[in-house]
């Protein structure tokens, strides 16, 4: 099984939901640098959209805000393909995570912890 395992980015606020059987799920979209600096000093950024079984979702739910630093192992990433408006091929990446803490933002060679 395949697994995606690093810090990520909160982009938007967690959303949570429940199943027709109660079951909740919060759905949370994550960013995160790979690869080397472009011309413009930048690292690509890729984003994944991740959801969060059971009952931490709901207990995490008001910690899990745009902006924090999460880390977090994402089980079973696939690509979701869909066509964009101007008719190129594009993609979703899409897993469920397994696990979540607080992440650490790396700022000038220093670790700062956030709480999440």
């Amino acid at each position: 099984m395949a697994s995606l395992i690093d810090n990520f980015r909160i982009c938007k606020d967690a959303v949570l939901r429940y199943t027709p059987n109660r079951m909740p799920v919060t759905t949370l979209v994550l960013a995160y640098d790979y690869g080397a600096k472009g011309p413009d000093g930048c690292r690509p950024t890729q984003f994944v959209e991740a959801e969060l079984w059971g009952p931490r979702a709901e207990r995490l739910i008001d910690s899990l805000k745009k902006g924090k630093d999460v880390y977090c192992v994402i089980d079973d990433p696939y690509v979701d393909p869909f066509v964009r408006k101007d008719g190129s091929a594009g993609g979703t990446l899409i897993g469920k995570i397994n696990q979540i803490k607080p992440g650490k933002r790396v700022m000038a060679g220093n670790e700062q912890e956030q709480e999440a």
